[in-house]
């Protein structure tokens, strides 16, 4: 059974018994090769071992080759570590936030939408908090690898805030993925026009933004021509 084999991995990880993990040089997601049975399971720096026994139990109802595998792993990391740093910033003063953040860490992604669902139901909200809510969610069921349910928290979260750029970034992204390359072009080409904008005013802060857009932009355009 998966359950069991996941288990034995990472109790070979907990206890260095790994005969082999194979990352990449930037120190990305890897396979790790348990010298119990051989098996290969995905190990990613920076996620917790009850999260990552999840997403190996969500890739294992997946048939992907072994380099779409480790690269849906890569995307499933980054959105992670992404959502757990905005749960522990917003957990500096916010109890509900820590719990949410906790049940994150170990893997407990549908109850840690039920939370967030239950607590913006109930606060006073301004359009900074629905649109973290909203992107938050999001996130949420990306880890759970459900876009279809995803894509419509990223565009309320954009339309709630639409001069921050990471929620207009995460909704490109996420209409790129369900293939609406059009849609996702146009809101790249205005998401850059706005990070050259406020880059100019602020290098420092902005121009990594400018870093990010711009390639998956030019991605999304290649591949559309590709189509």
């Amino acid at each position: 059974m998966p359950s069991l084999w996941l288990w034995v991995v990472l109790l070979c990880l907990m206890a260095a018994q790994v005969r082999a993990v194979h990352y990449d040089d930037a120190g990305r997601c890897g396979l790790a090769v348990a010298a119990v049975d051989d098996h290969i399971a995905i190990v990613c720096p920076g996620v917790d071992l009850r999260a990552l026994q999840r997403l190996n139990a969500l890739l294992d109802t997946t048939v992907l080759e072994p380099q779409d595998t480790l690269r849906e792993a890569e995307t499933w990391s980054r959105t992670y570590r992404a959502l757990g740093q905005r749960l522990a910033e917003r957990g500096r003063d916010d109890a509900f936030a820590r719990d949410v953040h906790t049940l994150v860490q170990e893997g407990q992604f549908e109850d840690a939408g039920s939370l967030l669902d239950h607590l913006f139901a109930f606060e006073e909200t301004t359009a900074e908090r629905a649109a973290d809510y909203h992107c938050s969610r999001a996130d949420l069921f990306t880890l759970l690898f459900r876009p279809l349910e995803a894509l419509p928290h990223y565009a309320q979260a954009y339309r709630s805030h639409p001069i921050t750029l990471r929620y207009a970034q995460r909704y490109a992204l996420a209409l790129y993925q369900q293939h609406r390359s059009t849609e996702a072009e146009l809101l790249y080409q205005a998401t850059l026009t706005m990070a050259r904008a406020l880059a100019s005013t602020d290098p420092v802060v902005y121009l990594p933004e400018v870093a990010i857009t711009l390639p998956v932009w030019r991605t999304s355009i290649i591949r559309r021509i590709a189509w």
